[in-house]
């Protein structure tokens, strides 16, 4: 018997150098060398997800280049997102004053959008989006990393965010000092689940609880 696929398509926003290519290949490609290599204009990337029951989800997930000021992105990638991540720099003081500009990206055709019109029978509800603050590990002290804990989960209430994380894109990056509150900082697959299981409870999705499959696939756009 086959199994029904539903398709999902995830947007990764934020400014350049704040770790989108390699956040979502630590969740492509978790137990293999990742290259970093710079972003031209969109990469997608191709992941299959099953569910409890034998439901797959074909995860769909676009890295988007981040120019000097060109977000202005293309419709047909804008368009139809079922949810956005939009990562920030831990470490920048002033990422918070960027959320705006990358929710105005997010929303530019949102109302166009086939996922919206359906789900919602007509009426408009914007894409749900994560806040993820990246680069964690860099930090030199547990305050650190308690404060970018906090702030991003305040600022996530604040913008009507679903949820708001501190993560690392690098492999092995625990810090030995910090073992209360690396508890903090959380598991890129994981987070990936949550936003799964979120529009699984909006009904986007069948119901399930979502396990990662092998095989993952990249397509370059």
């Amino acid at each position: 018997m086959s199994c029904e696929k539903l398709r999902v398509k995830i947007l990764v926003l934020g400014d350049r150098e704040v770790g989108k290519t390699s956040f979502i290949q630590k969740f492509i490609f978790p137990d293999q060398d990742r290259k970093k290599r710079k972003t031209i204009t969109c990469d997608g990337y191709k992941k299959l997800l099953q569910t409890s029951d034998s439901k797959q989800i074909d995860l769909r997930i676009f890295d988007t280049y981040a120019g000097d000021s060109d977000t202005n992105l293309p419709k047909f990638i804008t368009r139809n997102v079922s949810a956005a991540f939009i990562l920030v720099d831990a470490r920048d003081t002033d990422w918070v004053e960027t959320i705006e500009k990358w929710l105005k990206v997010l929303h530019q055709h949102e109302e166009e959008s086939e996922i919206t019109q359906k789900s919602f029978i007509g009426e408009f509800k914007p894409a749900p989006f994560y806040i993820i603050a990246n680069k964690v590990d860099e930090f030199a002290f547990q305050q650190q990393i308690d404060e970018a804990y906090n702030e991003v989960k305040s600022v996530a209430k604040k913008v009507g965010a679903e949820d708001g994380f501190i993560v690392s894109s690098k492999e092995n990056c625990t810090p030995v000092d910090f073992t209360s509150t690396f508890a903090f900082i959380s598991n890129i697959e994981e987070i990936f689940k949550i936003c799964i299981e979120k529009l699984n409870s909006d009904g986007l999705l069948v119901q399930g609880s979502v396990t990662v499959s092998s095989e993952p696939k990249i397509t370059l756009l």
